[in-house]
C-alpha cells in the first residue's frame, strides 16, 4: 500500500465513510499533487493533513498558496 493509499485508509476510518470508487480515485488524484502530512502512534496513522497548491489573486498580482484540503484526526 502507498503512503498515500495508507493516507486516505486513515481519513476513512477518522470520517467514518468510504465513498464510492469514482470519487475516491477523483480524491486520490487531488491529493496526489499536494503535500500529505501525518501523525502516527507506534505504526498506525492516528491524524492527517492535507495541503494542495492553489493560487490567491490580489489587486496587481497572484500569489502562490497551498490550501488546506483535508484534516482530520482518528478518534480515540
Amino acid at each position: 500500500m502507498s503512503e498515500l493509499d495508507a493516507w486516505l485508509e486513515g481519513e476513512w476510518r477518522a470520517w467514518g465513510v468510504r465513498p464510492p470508487a469514482a470519487e475516491l480515485a477523483a480524491w486520490r488524484a487531488v491529493l496526489a499533487g499536494g503535500t500529505t502530512l501525518a501523525a502516527r502512534d507506534g505504526g498506525q496513522l492516528v491524524a492527517g493533513l492535507a495541503t494542495v497548491p492553489g493560487t490567491l489573486t490580489i489587486p496587481g498580482a497572484e500569489l502562490p498558496i497551498s490550501i488546506v484540503a483535508s484534516a482530520w484526526v482518528e478518534p480515540a
